[in-house]
This record gives C-alpha cells, sequence and structure tokens, in this order.
C-alpha cells in the first residue's frame, strides 16, 4: 500500500474531465431506456438489441489494435473519437424516434444506427486512452478512472432529476364488453398497472445536455495536449532525454531495465528533486549490487528511487490481464444485465437506490485508490475474489428472482442494496489497480490492458444475452 503524491490539480482536474467522455454517451442510453420503450416500436425487447449492438461494436477496438495502434498519431485518434461522440449524440437529439419499415415491421433504424455509433467510439475509447495516458505520471491514471466513473455518475443523476424511470402503480380501470344471457353490457375491469411518471425534461434535453458534456472533455483534452503546465507533467519527453544521458559511450541503445526506471524516477520525482540532477559527466554508469541503475542523481534522489522499480513478471503481467479481463465481465456487462432482476423484487425504491448509488461507488473508488494504492498482484487477487463473491449474491439473487433470499423484509432490502454498492466499489478499485500496474509496462501494457478490458466486457455481455434472452434463466416481476 502507498500514498500518491506529485498531482498537480488544475491537471488532475482535466484528467477527470477528460475520462467523462469515455462512456458518458453510452451510459445516458440506458439511463433513458425507461422513456424510450415507451415511445419506439422494440418495446422492452429494446434492451437486448442495445447489449448485441454494443458488444457488436468491440469490432473497433480489435480493428484498432491489429491494424492501426503503430500506424495512427493516438492524439488525432483520440480527436476523432470525442469529435465522432460529440456529433452522435447532437444527431440523437433529432431523430431518435425516427423509425422506418424493414420486413414488414417498425424499426428503430435512427436510434439503433446512432446507437452502434456511439458503442463503437466508446470501446475504441478503452484501448486509445489507456496507451495516451503512458505519457502521464501512473497517479494520473486514477484521475482518469474517476472521471469515467463521474461520467455514470452524471448520466445517473440526470436521469433522476429527469424522472427517467420513476415507477408509480395506478389502478387503472378499463371497460370491457361482456355478455350476459345474450345481453351484452360494459363491465369496469380494474388492475394495478406500473406507470411511468412524467418527465421533467424531454429525451432530447437529455442529450443536449450529454452532448454538452462530451464537448467540455474534449476541450479538457485539447488543454492536456497542448498546454504547457500539462506538457510537464508528461513524463515522455523527459524520459527520452534522461534516457539518452543514462547510456554509457559504447551502448548504443538503453536496456528494457535502464527505460523503466528512468520513466518511474520521473514519475516520482517533484520538481524539488530535479533541480538536483546533475548534467551528465561523461563517466560510466554504475551498477549496484541489486542490478539497478544509479544516475549522477542527488543523493536523497538515489536512496528514495533508485531500486523502487517493480515490474511484472510473465506470470504476474498473465494473471493480471485474466483479472482485468475478469472484473471488467462482471462490473460492465454480467452484473448490469441482471440488475433488474436481482433488485426489483425487494421494490422500486430498492432498485433505484442500487442504481444510484453503485453509480457513486466507482468515482469514490477511484477517488480511494489515490490514497491507499495497491500494487501486489496476490492481494489483487484476492480483492477480485472478494468482489467476486459479492456479484455471486447478487446473481444468486437474480436467478431465484422474482423471490430471492429475504424478499419482502427490510433486512432483504438493506443486504442487497450493499451488496451492489460494495461489490462495484471494490471491483472498480481493482480495475484501477490493476492499470496502474500496466501502466508501469509502458505504453504496451496499457494496450493490452484495454484489449482485455474489452475482451472480458464481450464475452459477460454475449453470455448474459444468451442466458437472458435464449435460455430464459432469468424471471422478472411485476413492480406493483
Amino acid at each position: 500500500m502507498a500514498t500518491r503524491e506529485g498531482v498537480l490539480v488544475p491537471v488532475y482536474i482535466l484528467m477527470i474531465i477528460f475520462g467523462v467522455s469515455a462512456w458518458v454517451d453510452l451510459n445516458g442510453l440506458w439511463v433513458e431506456l425507461p422513456i424510450m420503450v415507451q415511445e419506439l416500436p422494440e418495446g422492452w425487447n429494446l434492451p437486448s438489441y442495445i447489449v448485441v449492438i454494443t458488444q457488436l461494436a468491440n469490432i473497433g477496438p480489435v480493428v484498432y489494435g491489429l491494424l492501426c495502434s503503430n500506424r495512427l498519431s493516438e492524439k488525432l485518434v483520440i480527436f476523432f473519437i470525442i469529435g465522432i461522440g460529440v456529433l452522435t449524440c447532437l444527431l440523437m437529439v433529432f431523430f431518435w424516434s425516427s423509425t422506418s419499415i424493414i420486413a414488414g415491421a417498425q424499426r428503430s433504424t435512427a436510434m439503433l444506427s446512432l446507437n452502434f455509433i456511439v458503442a463503437l467510439v466508446d470501446c475504441t475509447s478503452t484501448v486509445v486512452f489507456f496507451p495516451f495516458m503512458a505519457a502521464f505520471k501512473s497517479v494520473y491514471m486514477v484521475a482518469y478512472f474517476s472521471g469515467e466513473g463521474l461520467g455514470s455518475l452524471l448520466a445517473g443523476l440526470l436521469g433522476l432529476a429527469q424522472g427517467a424511470g420513476s415507477i408509480v402503480c395506478r389502478n387503472v380501470t378499463e371497460y370491457v364488453n361482456a355478455t350476459v344471457n345474450t345481453t351484452e353490457s360494459l363491465e369496469a375491469v380494474s388492475t394495478i398497472t406500473a406507470t411511468y411518471e412524467d418527465i421533467n425534461f424531454s429525451f432530447e434535453v437529455y442529450f443536449a445536455i450529454i452532448t454538452g458534456i462530451s464537448v467540455l472533455s474534449g476541450v479538457a483534452f485539447t488543454i492536456l495536449v497542448f498546454h504547457p503546465q500539462c506538457k510537464q507533467e508528461q513524463v515522455t519527453q523527459t524520459h527520452k532525454k534522461k534516457d539518452e544521458n543514462l547510456q554509457k559511450p559504447h551502448d548504443s541503445q538503453p536496456t528494457i531495465h535502464e527505460d523503466r526506471l528512468v520513466e518511474h524516477k520521473n514519475v516520482k520525482m517533484s520538481n524539488i528533486e530535479r533541480k538536483h540532477v546533475q548534467e551528465p559527466t561523461g563517466k560510466d554508469v554504475n551498477d549496484d549490487t541489486s542490478g539497478c541503475m544509479v544516475t549522477a542523481v542527488s543523493e536523497e534522489v538515489v536512496k528514495n528511487n533508485t531500486c523502487d522499480v517493480k515490474t511484472l513478471t510473465r506470470l504476474q503481467y498473465i494473471i493480471s490481464l485474466l483479472l482485468t479481463a475478469w472484473v471488467n465481465c462482471l462490473k460492465n456487462s454480467a452484473l448490469l444485465a441482471v440488475q433488474s432482476y436481482s433488485c426489483l423484487p425487494y421494490g422500486v425504491t430498492q432498485y433505484h437506490l442500487a442504481v444510484t448509488l453503485a453509480n457513486l461507488a466507482s468515482p469514490l473508488a477511484c477517488f480511494f485508490d489515490l490514497f491507499v494504492h495497491v500494487t501486489s498482484v496476490p492481494v489483487m487477487s484476492f480483492l477480485t475474489l472478494l468482489g467476486s463473491l459479492f456479484g455471486a449474491y447478487i446473481m444468486a439473487a437474480a436467478v431465484m428472482s422474482p423471490v430471492p433470499v429475504l424478499v419482502g423484509t427490510l433486512a432483504g432490502s438493506i443486504l442487497i442494496v450493499t451488496m451492489w454498492v460494495v461489490c462495484i466499489f471494490i471491483l472498480t478499485y481493482v480495475k484501477v489497480s490493476l492499470a496502474s500496474l500496466f501502466r508501469v509496462e509502458g505504453k504496451k501494457g496499457l494496450l493490452h490492458c484495454g484489449v482485455a478490458t474489452q475482451v472480458g466486457s464481450a464475452i459477460g455481455g454475449v453470455g448474459m444475452f444468451v442466458f437472458v434472452n435464449v435460455l430464459n434463466l432469468f424471471h422478472i416481476i411485476d413492480p406493483c
């Protein structure tokens, strides 16, 4: 465990705002489902369409990882991703309800097409944004993930302010024709029906706000790229200069170990310590007894940073990738697919509490990582197991729907909400810690981390689609 230091607050805030753009638009679509299902012809089948389209969009990171990652500038790709996201959200404002007839049935062609584009840029952002973060000190990975969580929270809070998903049970009376002894008459039939409250502002206003948030994220990214103070927090350029100074007169290329050591020193060295760095004297670089490279820096810097380089072994690297895939499989797909099944049996209020507080848990976990940071793979494996156990309880409650354990009791309601909050907190915390480990491995490590994130999410999404829509293992309860 360790605490993080050396953060420039303005850069940290800009990084958070930049991170918001990663998933805020797609999260916004999920929040608006209660409104869309009332207006669009797919009805309550719409969520399954969105799940499939989102997983198909994983073709984006696959193509980028295989063909484009070494050929295109990451900064240009990020500008393109944010720009397309903004344009798509803007088009959603005007055309989301447009339909057309396909195979003899009305289809939401505009919304589903725009959904695919949004999912395509969001999924691709994972394998592009992560390597871009390699240019900054590792502490800013926490800020980026805080922004991702904040995007989810903002979408949820906007939905609450809008009133999206607020269900009211009303006694609805219908008059039907009844025939008694050949005499027709109207008979009143009363039923309790779940209806959605009138919203405070429209879908169009909601996505106009999401568009504005995405524009703000683009402005933050532009400042991160071009502002001199932000450039000072980047380690890439300083790394290259130090790397040249570290070379022996007869060496033409630095070793991988030297490369990682210099970057590590650049990340940890404070502004005061940097002033103590001496110009290279032309002397050979000496090795200490542990094999760590020692440069001509002040004694304090040597003491604090010389041997504090922890890189992953091959086994740890593979385990970390598997943990990343599993954590994102649970957090991004599997558990979200059964959230309504696990919570609605306990009540509508409990469902909304679980959704809102779980969204709040993500940025809190990122903020917590700023002060208590895990670097041990065994510890992260234990935390993943712990989070998986909480997830297993949630999954069991979903499978037992509409009659899970302790249903109808206060203890059951408290327990399911607590399980959701704690589970998402732990999984998010592990996700951030794992990404920080791959940050030490450099740009390639972060690219692999992004690929593992999307692969895990895709496996979870496709698997849960089969379980929910094909095998029908889960049964929803009438909210009323």
